[in-house]
């Protein structure tokens, strides 16, 4: 509850009550502008973040319908079981650095040094990861991708 504590009972008894409310809502909006201010960022950070999950959800919405159209309901099910490979794939190139990498910038965010240091080890290690998993993932595609659906999908001979 916000308490306005005037100078004198004077001037208190000429203030009517709707300036007195009006006063009150004058410093309640201030001190909310204050808090805001201070947290912009965090703000900025949350609408941010908001976008980018509602994106994530309206696109798949608007390219499905796309996909099936474009390599027909039949073959939909050999294109989700590619997706799927190439998630597990992504899967293993993260390997947890979105929550380590950013945890250690955000101890260390006044060291440039010490986060190009991270930056730039965490990039290198994520690309090793990825010739790393392409090379598997070339190795084991002829046991994973060997099926008459996708030899049917990938031949030539429905071309003409």
């Amino acid at each position: 509850m916000l308490v306005v504590i005037l100078p004198s009972q004077e001037v208190a008894n000429g203030i009517s009550e709707s300036q007195k409310r009006k006063f009150k809502l004058f410093l309640f909006m201030n001190r909310f502008k204050k808090k805001i201010s201070s947290n912009k960022s965090l703000i900025e950070s949350f609408f941010s973040l908001s976008i980018l999950n509602g994106l994530n959800v309206v696109l798949p919405l608007v390219t499905i319908p796309y996909i099936l159209r474009i390599v027909g309901v039949a073959n939909y099910g050999v294109y989700s079981y590619v997706y799927v490979l190439i998630q597990y794939l992504l899967l293993f190139n993260q390997f947890g650095f979105n929550y380590s990498a950013t945890k250690q910038i955000a101890q260390h965010r006044n060291n440039m040094v010490f986060i190009n240091r991270i930056y730039s080890s965490v990039l290198i290690f994520r690309i090793l990861l990825l010739i790393a998993g392409v090379i598997v993932f070339i190795i084991l595609s002829p046991l994973l991708l060997d099926t008459k659906e996708i030899r049917i999908m990938f031949s030539t001979k429905n071309m003409k």
